[in-house]
């Protein structure tokens, strides 16, 4: 096997790349174009890889390159990393892990992918590259990206709901009482309010409010100290339409002016909400925020979608909605 590792800022991207994620109805998450947005604005070198066995793509890989402690907020310059670091692997702007392989990829074949992105990412790095973290990898994957030399840790879990209610009815009757009764307001709420017009799994959204929705979002939870490298609206703009993504959404209907968004990737496996924004104040936007929830736990019920993944954090919040945590790992290898 043979790996290939490139900058989406200014390389080229491998035609296998787009025709893995066709051929394996990989997430829109991985879209090599969004992903490149938001490389223009990394503070970490990103870089991409494809491993491919007798010219066919098996598996890729995504994440960025740099000083595990970031002390001066500067941009990635264009050209490569002058400085040690490690590659930290994972899919930018989303809570899963930074590698696909091919589903007849076996066991062995996977290892053997990735050693290869592993000897690629050497390769191309040299003596700056001190290792790789391989992040929020599932309990399935573990058996490829650990070895008995490799420090494996657990790290926030993923949190997950599974669909098996026919009816949003059916849904609010499972859960406690005074969770069905706060949740049920707050989904009528929604649709009685006048200012508001929800929309479920739509295509697209104005990508600049978008990205300033999802700014003022980041700004409230901003911890001291810390910056905020702001997310461009061309991600958005590059992920709007493509399929897989779905949008959940509330607008005004006066206007159209978004309100509040949910950006989620619907697959095979289910839908996975990533990116949120919101300009409402605390009370509001609170209500907004578990509405969007709901908008789409219902659209997972009306479509048949087999699970939900709402992503790290809230984990006390998520589980009112009836979400369970999923174990994720930190794999650490030197180079």
């Amino acid at each position: 096997m043979r790996a290939e590792l490139f900058d989406p800022r200014t390389e080229a991207v491998p035609a296998e790349w787009d025709k893995f994620l066709r051929d394996e109805g990989a997430p829109a998450a991985w879209d090599a174009g969004a992903l490149a947005a938001v490389a223009w604005t990394s503070l970490r070198t990103v870089l991409l890889g494809v491993v491919a066995d007798r010219g066919q793509a098996v598996a890729l890989f995504c994440g960025d390159f740099g000083s595990p402690r970031r002390r001066k907020p500067v941009y990635s310059p264009v050209g490569g990393p002058a400085r040690p670091g490690v590659y930290f692997s994972r899919i930018l702007m989303g809570f899963d892990e930074g590698f696909l392989f091919a589903t007849h990829l076996d066991h062995a074949g996977r290892v053997a992918a990735r050693r290869a992105f592993e000897r690629a990412l050497k390769a191309r790095l040299g003596r700056r590259c001190l290792g790789v973290v391989y992040q929020n990898v599932s309990a399935a994957a573990l058996p490829v990206m650990r070895t008995a030399a490799r420090l494996c840790r657990p790290v926030s879990p993923n949190t997950v709901l599974v669909n098996r209610w026919q009816s949003m009815e059916e849904y609010f009757a499972g859960l406690p009482r005074d969770r069905r009764r706060r949740l049920r307001r707050t989904y009528a709420d929604a649709d009685a309010d006048p200012g508001l017009r929800v929309g479920a799994g739509v295509p697209a959204v104005d990508p600049v409010e978008a990205a300033r929705l999802e700014q003022l979002t980041r700004l409230k939870h901003l911890s001291p100290g810390e910056v905020l490298v702001p997310l461009p609206s061309l991600y958005f703009e590059r992920l709007n339409h493509r399929d897989g993504v779905r949008y959940f959404v509330h607008t005004d209907p006066a206007t159209g002016a978004l309100l509040s968004f949910d950006l989620s990737f619907e697959h095979a496996a289910g839908l996975v909400t990533t990116v949120t924004g919101s300009a409402a104040g605390a009370a509001t936007g609170r209500g907004l925020y578990w509405d969007l929830y709901l908008r789409e736990i219902e659209y997972a019920i009306e479509r048949g979608v087999p699970r939900l993944e709402f992503g790290k954090g809230l984990v006390g919040l998520k589980a009112r909605f009836g979400c369970v945590t999923v174990p994720q790992y930190a794999v650490a290898a030197p180079l």
